[in-house]
């Protein structure tokens, strides 16, 4: 029931009390919307599956033959072909109301916003999500929306769709890559560009940037680091504090699935080891202080916060690229395993890191990242 909190989670108080507890520490929550599909267990289905033609509800799906068992993906059409997931007909009216009724129950509850699952699946999704729009902020303005669109789209980001897609196109296409060494520091600073002049500065500003996520293998996973049990090696490490910084020095949001922060393994696979429940007892201190300094970094440094970046050079496995309006941070990466002289602009630049101040060049360490800050006067 899209209407009700699953008893087996807990209860509305509790989820009211969750989101006023976000709310009091300067939090938004999003909630998962799936208007493409349904359970077997949906009220509709379960009347669709009860009278067939006579119900009232039996043109919300996509039914090829009746009577039938519940999951008999040959007998109507689920996501992906399973049985188990029907899929909703969002070209019935009816259904577009509900759904839309659905959405607008949880923002007026108290979230703040929706990410939604497969959105370019739906039947006419256009057409379904500029209306959902219309409606949405008409009541909640400050509500966001995201989709979940894995490539470059720039047609769903207009301001009549989405406020941000989740941004694969950046955190896997782009900067994975680069951590894993598969590109170039020039390659990766030519991507970089292609990405940011596809969107506007109003798009990429509040992007919802992401690496990983329930569907990926873990970013440590992804570098080198192993499966779930092993024990990562030290360049993987390198590499996951490499990717977080690129990740958190983007325009827009840095979005981190849970257990990321802590170094935790997980590879995509039949099981999703990379969904395994969060071992609050287990901990890599190295990855944790890293991700904890970068969060403070984005606190202290507004040109982390603003919506430009503008690149600036690449040598090699070296890519460097300015944040903030009047260029005041750059952040220099290195992916190769030695270390790369590398030129700077002109002026002084602290190394936020360490405090040092450079002029002229940098030696910029093997699979590494540095925030540098231009020293004023």
């Amino acid at each position: 029931d899209y209407l009700r909190v699953a008893p087996r989670l807990g209860t509305e108080a509790k989820l009211r009390q969750l989101l006023a507890e976000a709310h009091a520490r300067g939090m938004r929550v999003l909630f998962d919307f799936v208007p493409n599909h349904t359970g077997v267990g949906f009220w509709a289905f379960q009347d669709v599956v009860r009278d067939g033609p006579a119900s009232p509800y039996w043109d919300w799906f996509f039914v090829r033959r009746w009577p039938f068992t519940p999951g008999d993906a040959a007998a109507y059409q689920g996501w992906w072909g399973l049985g188990s997931l029907p899929k909703l007909n969002t070209g019935n009216p009816q259904v577009r109301e509900y759904l839309y009724q659905v959405a607008l129950h949880w923002l007026e509850f108290g979230f703040d916003g929706l990410r939604v699952d497969v959105p370019t699946e739906l039947v006419d999704a256009p057409g379904f999500f500029r209306e959902l729009r219309r409606l949405v902020k008409g009541r909640f303005p400050e509500a966001y929306l995201v989709g979940e669109i894995w490539q470059l789209a720039p047609q769903w980001v207009q301001g009549d769709h989405f406020d941000s897609l989740m941004n694969y196109a950046l955190g896997r296409d782009v900067l994975l890559r680069y951590a894993q060494g598969e590109l170039s520091g020039e390659e990766a600073l030519g991507e970089l560009g292609r990405y940011y002049a596809t969107y506007g500065e109003n798009v990429v500003g509040i992007g919802f940037n992401v690496v990983s996520t329930h569907d990926t293998s873990r970013m440590l996973s992804d570098l080198g680091g192993g499966g779930l049990g092993d024990e990562p090696s030290p360049e993987a490490l390198r590499r996951l504090k490499l990717l977080a910084t690129l990740l958190f020095t983007q325009p827009g949001v840095p979005v981190i699935f849970q257990g990321e922060e802590r170094g935790y393994l997980g590879e995509k696979e039949n099981h999703d080891a990379q969904r395994y429940p969060i071992q609050w007892d287990q901990v890599n201190e190295e990855a944790l202080a890293h991700f904890r300094g970068l969060a403070q970094l984005r606190r202290e440094i507004p040109a982390l916060l603003s919506s430009t970046l503008w690149t600036y050079a690449a040598q090699d496995g070296v890519l460097a690229y300015f944040r903030g309006h009047r260029r005041e941070v750059l952040v220099v990466a290195n992916n190769s395993p030695r270390l790369v002289v590398f030129p700077l602009p002109a002026g002084r630049w602290r190394v936020l890191e360490s405090g040092a101040v450079l002029t002229a060049s940098a030696v910029v360490p093997p699979l590494y990242a540095w925030v540098l800050l231009r020293e004023v006067g």
